[in-house]
């Protein structure tokens, strides 16, 4: 059987999850690959739950942008997902002198990406915080948090679902071709999917990374 799309993802983690999502919102007919048997079966299900800050990222790079701004929209995502998000901040601590001259490029860093909030605390504060890490000094990033990857990326492709974005499961590329201006895919279940345009996420991924 043949399908024809305007758009098709290949990659069913929280990036292609996250594409369809947005792509859902307008009048296009999108559909998503993924090899697996589920979303989130691949890099996503290893993915550590933190929504960082902005405090490691080279400034003026897309990555610090977008990580910023990402994390600024986070509180709002979560809530139309109706996923849990706990924005629990972080202490990233300097376990002697030596340490601090590091926590301070971190705050400058941070402070170059306009990452909200940043502050120094001393030993007795930590402990307050954290009673079982030895410290004489911390950076506090109030904006950083946690969320479930698994959550997060299922609600995605749920709520893509719900706007008629097509999901095929188990479904791994086997092939791509060009034919008359079309991208023409072979996948294991499905013979043939006709798109207009291609996304595939790992590729897009590696690019943004070669960028920042």
């Amino acid at each position: 059987m043949d399908y024809e799309f305007d758009v098709l993802i290949i990659g069913g983690g929280m990036i292609g999850c996250s594409v369809a999502r947005e792509l859902s919102k307008y009048e296009l007919n999108v559909a998503l690959v993924e090899k697996e048997w589920d979303v989130c079966g691949g890099a996503s299900k290893a993915n550590s739950g933190v929504v960082h800050s902005g405090i490691y990222s080279q400034p003026g790079s897309l990555k610090a942008k977008t990580c910023v701004e990402g994390n600024a929209l986070f509180s709002t995502l979560a809530n139309e997902l109706g996923v849990e998000f706990k924005r629990i901040g972080k202490l990233v601590v300097a376990r002697n002198e030596e340490d601090i001259n590091e926590l301070e490029k971190l705050k400058e860093v941070g402070e170059q990406n306009r990452v909200p909030g940043l502050g120094f605390i001393d030993g007795e504060e930590i402990k307050k915080l954290e009673p079982n890490v030895l410290a004489v000094k911390a950076l506090k990033v109030p904006t950083a948090g946690i969320v479930s990857p698994y959550q997060f990326t299922i609600a995605l492709a749920e709520n893509a679902l719900a706007n008629k974005v097509w999901i095929f499961l188990d479904a791994k590329v086997l092939d791509i071709l060009m034919k008359d201006g079309f991208f023409i895919v072979k996948t294991k279940r499905l013979e043939l999917i006709y798109t207009d345009i291609l996304e595939i996420i790992f590729s897009v991924f590696n690019i943004f990374a070669k960028r920042t």
